[in-house]
């Protein structure tokens, strides 16, 4: 499994319109209405190149700090039962806070209990 940020944005959508568990607000497009964030898509591929899963960070740099926060609704964007896939999110940033909000609760149990309740970046 390789885990990386991506530049290939086309890429990104059309993963996100196949995946059942795609939601708007990790689109490029729900990205550039928030003018004051910036965002990163990471996308994990297994060893044949296919998408296992993806998400759309948004980061802030919080004013008069050397931090940012981080921010990602609806995400990771893969098979919350496929552990491999689920566990590698992070990224090396200077952020002082990161949100991952998961699609429902029921999936939010299980991501906690695959990835040991990792949580922050």
């Amino acid at each position: 499994m390789k885990t990386y940020i991506s530049d290939n944005i086309e890429e990104y959508k059309e993963f996100l319109l196949s995946h059942p568990k795609g939601h708007f607000m990790q689109s490029p497009e729900w990205a550039a209405v928030k003018s004051e964030w910036t965002s990163k898509v990471i996308i994990a591929k297994d060893d044949n190149g296919t998408i296992k899963g993806a998400m759309n960070i948004l980061i802030r740099k919080i004013p008069f700090l050397n931090y940012t926060m981080m921010l990602s609704s609806r995400s990771p964007v893969c098979d919350p039962h496929d552990a491999e896939t689920s566990r590698p999110w992070s990224t090396k940033q200077k952020s002082w806070h990161a949100s991952i909000n998961p699609m429902c609760l029921c999936w939010n149990r299980m991501w906690k209990r695959k990835t040991g309740n990792l949580s922050v970046f």
